[in-house]
């Protein structure tokens, strides 16, 4: 049962992963947070994860809310 309840936040994980205002311990919780629950390593690059994450099959609920992000993070990494 916690297994299934952790993998039910790998969405929004992966959200907050893609956003560019959180500040560095935050982004270090969260990539740490995805590669316990999830048992991949894709570093702290963002968009790997969400390459990875949409390729699982899932169909995140916050879909929408995460493509807007990595429209933002894309910008600010160029």
């Amino acid at each position: 049962m916690i297994e299934q309840q952790r993998g039910t936040v790998l969405p929004e994980l992966v959200l907050h992963a893609c956003d560019p205002h959180l500040d560095a311990m935050t982004r270090t919780w969260i990539f740490d947070a995805l590669r316990e629950i999830s048992g991949e390593n894709f570093g702290d690059d963002a968009l790997l994860w969400r390459a990875w994450y949409a390729a699982t099959g899932t169909d995140a609920p916050v879909s929408k809310a995460l493509n807007q992000s990595l429209v933002s993070a894309a910008w600010l990494q160029s």
